[in-house]
């Protein structure tokens, strides 16, 4: 016996976590969810979503793009943004490298081919998700079919659904004085620019839990209130925060000279797009183990 594994041979670690499944139903219940993860093959789909909704995260991107650029263009050589992870040095002008920005990926995106790839992205990724989500829940293995309005809807509509939570947590970053000139008002307190901010915040939350709250009542009408309202709130959570890290980091690097944003765009959109989409799919793994049978106990017998 080493010092890492019991005299039964498991891992230091397998006994640890197998005492708190007895001590905390939630320790159980996130480990029996990581399993069902794991034996449907959910990251198969996980990385098929992903890649399919690469191109539609970048298209975001620039939506968001537009609107700092339209933000930006309100009260020029101005610094309108507040951004907590990168001081602004005197030098740049945010406003001259958001639009510089804007044009580059603009030109290379919104064209005829763009178009076309991104209604191919949108129908590819809505089919994918759709998929994972059946493989999760089980019932009938249901042929989804490519060509469906259904899938370019619901493609169109995550990625309109990501834009506006990126536009709420760029809204919690903009300086009272430029929300003064964009509202149009001459006095305006901090706080309630700051009570605004929280209620940007909370609208964020607010949406992303009825999000998956909607999917789970999709597949499973049935399914525990409780364990679904957790987990649409612990996405929703999860998510809000990740968006703050993204957004930040991106708007940072177009401050930095020694930073080259487009390589910084990617990597944050790569990451942002396969961890929303695991964390997503764990959430409905999270409803779909208690499901079948909400009130046996989720430690199995001999654990």
């Amino acid at each position: 016996m080493t010092g890492t594994t019991s005299s039964a041979g498991h891992p230091r670690w397998r006994r640890w976590l197998e005492r708190a499944r007895r001590q905390y139903a939630w320790v159980d219940h996130a480990t029996v969810a990581v399993e069902w993860y794991i034996d449907r093959n959910v990251e198969f789909f996980s990385m098929k979503v992903s890649s399919r909704g690469l191109f539609l995260t970048v298209t975001m991107m620039v939506l968001l793009l537009y609107s700092l650029d339209f933000i930006t263009s309100q009260m020029p050589g101005v610094n309108e943004i507040v951004i907590p992870t990168a001081a602004s040095p005197d030098e740049i002008d945010l406003g001259a490298a958001v639009h510089s920005t804007l044009l580059e990926a603009r030109s290379a995106i919104f064209d005829v081919a763009g178009a076309v790839t991104l209604v191919v992205s949108a129908v590819y990724t809505a089919k994918a998700l759709r998929q994972g989500k059946q493989r999760i829940f089980g019932g009938p293995d249901r042929r989804i079919r490519t060509l469906q309005f259904r899938n370019l809807a619901i493609g169109l509509g995550l990625a309109a659904t990501g834009v506006c939570s990126w536009l709420l947590t760029l809204g919690t970053a903009v300086r009272t004085a430029a929300w003064r000139t964009l509202l149009g008002l001459t006095d305006i307190a901090p706080a309630t620019v700051a009570s605004g901010k929280l209620l940007l915040i909370a609208v964020q939350l607010l949406g992303l839990t009825v999000l998956v709250l909607s999917a789970v009542r999709s597949s499973a009408p049935d399914a525990p209130r409780r364990t679904a309202l957790i987990a649409a709130v612990g996405f929703a959570a999860f998510t809000t925060l990740l968006n703050f890290t993204v957004t930040y980091t991106y708007l940072g690097a177009l401050l930095s000279p020694d930073t080259s944003g487009a390589v910084v765009l990617v990597l944050s959109l790569l990451g942002w797009v396969n961890i929303v989409v695991r964390s997503y799919l764990y959430a409905l793994c999270w409803v779909a183990c208690r499901q079948v049978d909400p009130y046996r106990p989720l430690v199995p017998q001999g654990v």
